[in-house]
């Protein structure tokens, strides 16, 4: 709007009659006489005037309308306000020239006839248009206010700089993150608080957008006070009144960074203690590609971890077999979804070293997608492998040796049992025949003779038991000891009646056995106690606890002991204790306890003080189940 005193009005298309003009003289608006003629201003010409302010409204006719509104398309030039006049019958084209840039309408009579009432049209358009330029006023002021409450409330650090670095305006976070004041970043360069690139670093990186276009990188912020804090930054390229800007908008992402670090250091420590497992760890896709292979895996591929991801077994693998097996594990995994366990498969190495492992595979889905993998593990079992082999062909050797062995003690029992019963045959029937005929040293001879092949008939039973005790053995079942302990008794009835003997045991419990064994075990030792006695009755008690899962026998005595160097000695083959002199054992009983109690996966042992007893200790199994 103009600032002169009075109004100037232009009018298009219109001549303004004298009568006319000085009524609106009268109420201070002036028409340029150059508009007055009747060659009045085009619309051209006075849109193009309008625009530099020498008018303050304009009059145009219904005629020039619709040329005026494909030229000013809005509500006047730069706040010059229009005033249509239209002839009768017109009022529609005044109605579109209302919504689409009219201030104002008056019939053409009112401008040929009553120039107070134009003037007062007149008025009434530029008052309406200063008001809308007072609203527009406001309504750009509240949105800048907006906006600047926007900027400076960011939770972001906010700072637009021109395309040198120098900072035109920053945001409250900018200025609290910083530690520096509006004033003082207002006076820097982005180079004097970034300190993770240098100017010519960043002036690359700016050259580089263009015009609308928004670029991310990380850098870091230096503070007031020197500290330094890594920051993301989304920086956008504008041009503002013809001069490119920069808008750039950093975020303080030191959490963010301390989280990334704590995951990469939980990360390398899997990655670590998955080196360090000693067994094969691997994870292979439904492609047969490897995801992660630790070190035990790569150093049998002759290859680092790293290079064996991305491979296929094939790839990685000198035997094409091994790895299409290999190939068809994986596959049946994943197609099954069920985990599979491989007790023995062999690998041969980069070394050209077949080995053995023992390989169990787990499907698994990958994070973040709906893709299944295979995770593997296997452990490298050849020395094992090889030592169970060798412990089978051992065991096979020890069979056939027992039944060689059996075979033999058969053999030697009967082909030794029939000689010595004809020796002892012969010595009675000497001794019946001829006894007046012998003196007392001659029977004391015969008497030695018999009792020496009774005693060797003895021992070939003995020996005959101790080689059955693998070979004739019945699987171990819940037996009653008591009851077994009492027919082991009842055996030895006549020879308890006739040392005398005393012999008392706790309740016994069902233990774990086989029942023969068993009581031939309890026999062995009660024989042993009773021959061993010395110069008194026998006195003999079995006692028994539960310890760990299994029952601890004591079979005591108040004998003649043994000697602590014979203890372990006395329960091998044909070994006997040096007061062994006292007693007519056959050297093989005690090797017989210990083999039954081998067998039964128990320990025997004994405790004894010479002139003061033995005790001899077993422990055998309790059943399953069994409280005690």
């Amino acid at each position: 709007m103009a600032t002169r005193e009075g109004i100037r009005l232009a009018t298009v298309g219109i001549t303004v009659p004298q009568e006319t003009l000085e009524a609106l003289s009268a109420h201070d608006i002036e028409v340029s006489t150059d508009t007055t003629a009747d060659a009045a201003f085009s619309t051209a010409t006075a849109a193009d005037e309008m625009a530099t302010d020498d008018f303050d409204c304009a009059i145009v006719s219904d005629s020039t309308v619709r040329e005026w509104s494909t030229r000013v398309p809005c509500a006047g030039v730069d706040g010059c306000p229009v005033v249509v006049a239209v002839d009768d019958g017109n009022e529609r084209l005044a109605r579109d020239a209302l919504d689409s840039f009219a201030a104002e309408f008056v019939r053409s009579e009112t401008v040929h006839g009553d120039g107070d009432l134009l003037a007062h049209r007149v008025r009434t358009a530029i008052s309406a248009a200063t008001d809308v330029d007072a609203a527009t006023h406001r309504d750009v002021e509240a949105r800048r206010k907006r906006l600047r409450a926007l900027f400076d409330k960011a939770p972001d650090a906010v700072v637009l700089h021109d395309a040198d670095g120098a900072v035109l305006d920053v945001n409250e976070r900018l200025v609290e993150n910083l530690g520096y004041s509006r004033s003082e970043l207002q006076s820097m360069s982005v180079a004097d608080f970034e300190a993770g690139h240098d100017i010519e670093s960043l002036r690359a990186f700016w050259s580089e957008l263009d015009v609308g276009e928004t670029g991310t990188l990380e850098g870091t912020h230096r503070r007031a006070d020197g500290s330094t804090f890594p920051v993301e930054i989304w920086l956008n390229k504008l041009e503002i009144d013809g001069e490119v800007q920069f808008l750039a908008f950093a975020r303080d992402i030191t959490e963010r960074k301390e989280h990334e670090s704590a995951l990469q250091r939980a990360r390398d420590e899997l990655r670590q203690i998955i080196d360090l497992v000693p067994d094969l760890l691997f994870v292979k896709d439904a492609n047969g590609e490897y995801l992660l292979a630790n070190e035990t895996t790569a150093d049998y591929y002759g290859l680092a971890p790293d290079e064996v991801v991305g491979r296929t077994d094939a790839e990685v693998l000198p035997d094409e077999t091994e790895a299409e097996a290999f190939r068809e594990q994986d596959r049946h995994v994943i197609d099954s979804g069920e985990p599979t366990h491989v007790d023995r498969e062999e690998l041969t190495t980069a070394d050209g070293e077949t080995r053995v492992l023992e390989t169990t595979k787990i499907p698994f889905e990958v994070a973040g997608t709906d893709e299944t993998a295979v995770l593997g593990y296997a452990r490298d079992i050849t020395e094992r492998d090889t030592y169970e082999r060798e412990l089978d062909a051992r065991r096979r050797e020890l069979r056939e040796s027992n039944e060689r062995l059996q075979q033999f003690a058969y053999v030697v029992s009967h082909d030794l049992q029939e000689p010595l019963r004809m020796v002892s045959s012969y010595l009675d029937l000497l001794e019946s025949e001829y006894s007046d005929d012998l003196d007392a040293e001659a029977r004391e001879y015969i008497d030695f003779a018999v009792d020496g092949a009774e005693r060797m008939s003895r021992m070939i039973d003995a020996l005959l038991s101790y080689s059955r005790v693998e070979t004739r053995g019945e699987e171990p079942a819940p037996v009653d000891a008591a009851a077994v302990f009492e027919e082991a008794h009842r055996d030895l009835k006549q020879r308890i009646e006739e040392t005398n003997a005393r012999i008392e045991a706790d309740d016994l419990p069902t233990v774990l056995a086989d029942r023969s064994q068993l009581g031939q075990l309890f026999r062995n030792l009660l024989s042993n106690a009773i021959e061993y006695a010395g110069d008194e009755p026998p006195v003999v008690d079995v006692a028994v606890e539960r310890q760990n899962g299994e029952y601890v026998f004591a079979v005591a005595d108040e004998g003649v002991g043994i000697h602590e160097r014979d203890r372990e000695d006395i329960f091998e083959v044909f070994q006997r204790g040096r007061n062994a002199d006292r007693g007519s054992g056959t050297g093989i009983g005690l090797a017989i306890c210990r083999r039954i109690v081998d067998r039964h996966g128990g320990d025997i042992w004994v405790d004894s003080t010479v002139g003061d007893g033995t005790t001899f200790y077993f422990t055998l199994p309790a059943p399953e189940g069994d409280a005690g």
